[in-house]
């Protein structure tokens, strides 16, 4: 009876292991591997878990409107799960979470906090490996 009921609690152990995984480490959605440029930057996803940004910061002053581009600087971002990602974000030293919204070949980021960041596609996963051709 003992043995029994520790069988029946291993498997059922495996069985959440494997719902958990599923649930919370969802594939990539590859739609996000790219060149994207927005009002604010540009962005590129790649296929390793990297990003790069460039923003450009807008400023006003004496009524004339300056945009100035800032270094571009890499960090890493990862997939959790409900389709969402976390960026790090080095200037704060932490995760942000966002949800990626696709819309053909435009990309809307919404934040956590309300925040919303839209791009479109510069070059059609340009960072992404060539997709491999089926062979005749």
């Amino acid at each position: 009876m003992i043995a029994s009921f520790a069988i029946a609690a291993f498997v059922l152990g495996i069985v959440a292991d494997r719902v958990y995984l599923n649930i919370n480490h969802r594939a990539p959605d590859t739609r996000l591997i790219g060149d994207w440029t927005g009002e604010d930057g540009n962005i590129s996803f790649r296929p390793d878990g990297t990003y790069e940004v460039t923003l450009v910061v807008t400023a006003t002053a004496n009524g004339s409107i300056t945009k100035t581009k800032q270094e571009p600087y890499t960090a890493q971002y990862r997939w959790v799960g409900g389709g969402e990602i976390e960026i790090y974000v080095p200037l704060f030293a932490e995760w942000l979470k966002q949800k990626p919204v696709f819309d053909g070949d435009k990309l809307t980021l919404l934040g956590a906090e309300g925040a919303v960041a839209r791009y479109t596609r510069t070059m059609p996963n340009s960072s992404a490996p060539a997709p491999k051709l089926p062979s005749d």
